[in-house]
């Protein structure tokens, strides 16, 4: 089973491509007894082999982080981390977590004069082994392009080859410059040669749109029974489309969607347990970020390739 934990929407950067805009911390003691749910949930269904994310928002930056996670125990779970990677305290970080995956935010880091501690942070991630996925947002920042790209040269593919996996995403972008330019296309090139990684190109068109992928509406998928995203409050939805659908609607930003959550752990256990029992079609025209989920148009064949998810 996978489980993604979110325990605020918050953010110390203003990234331009981020639906993440609005300032919810999740109360500490509600986050505490979802955690609770979720141990309960994940012992209850028993699968071998678990994984729990926990992302935001930037989860380090919710003032009652460190209390929320410092005795995070799961049995049979693999348990990892999203980050900007401007803690102050990166050792807790290291010493808490089984994985860290990290983001770059460029124009954000250096408007607010976090650099220096971003590459600091990164350099003890990456010798510490817990360095997993390593998310690159390729920018359009016109007269700064060059420098951007000479940065991530200079100071960050070096690291690549410490994650499992790491991505070069078009966070952005409201004309083609930055998919005709060479130098994005030549430093993506290079990235993929050198290390052969898993990279995604996820293509955004605006600041509140989903990422786009195949077309899923009608086919069986695991969210939603074996994978849930999960909110400090105890909300749960099914998948990042769903949730995606929910942060607009905090945003006010009125679309055609499904934002209700599926229920809530903390007052509706049983019914959130009964879904873990059943697979469902999934509900949106294309795949707002699990890409890697399997997904199938029959529950036979779904079954078939859960069993060689890589959680």
């Amino acid at each position: 089973m996978e489980i993604n934990f979110k325990i605020n929407n918050k953010c110390n950067l203003n990234c331009e491509y981020c639906l993440w805009k609005q300032s919810i911390n999740f109360d500490y003691l509600d986050c505490i007894n979802t955690l609770k749910a979720i141990k309960k949930l994940l012992k209850e269904v028993n699968d071998q082999k678990n994984i729990f994310y926990i992302h935001g928002g930037e989860s380090t930056f919710h003032p009652k982080f460190e209390e929320i996670f410092k005795d995070l125990k799961f049995d049979n779970t693999f348990i990892e981390l999203q980050t900007n990677l401007t803690t102050k305290n990166v050792d807790f970080l290291i010493n808490t977590f089984d994985n860290i995956s990290v983001s770059l935010h460029y124009k954000e880091l250096k408007k607010v004069k976090k650099l220096d501690l971003y590459l600091e942070n990164l350099e003890k991630i990456a010798k510490s082994g817990k360095l997993h996925n390593f998310d690159i947002m390729l920018e359009n920042l016109g007269k700064e392009q060059k420098e951007y790209l000479d940065f991530i040269k200079n100071n960050i593919l070096k690291y690549s080859d410490c994650a499992k996996y790491s991505e070069m995403i078009y966070a952005y972008w409201d004309n083609e410059n930055i998919m005709n330019n060479s130098e994005v296309f030549n430093l993506n090139k290079e990235f993929y040669e050198k290390y052969n990684k898993t990279v995604k190109i996820n293509q955004k068109k605006s600041t509140n749109e989903n990422w786009f992928n195949n077309q899923v509406k009608g086919l069986y998928c695991l969210a939603g029974c074996k994978k849930f995203h999960i909110f400090g409050n105890g909300n749960v939805y099914k998948c990042a489309s769903h949730e995606t659908q929910a942060i607009k609607e905090f945003n006010k930003v009125k679309e055609d969607g499904i934002s209700e959550p599926l229920g809530n752990i903390l007052t509706n256990y049983n019914e959130i347990f009964k879904l873990t029992k059943e697979y469902k079609k999934c509900e949106f025209n294309y795949c707002g970020g699990d890409f890697d989920t399997p997904k199938s148009n029959s529950i036979e064949k779904l079954k078939i390739l859960e069993k060689f998810n890589d959680y």
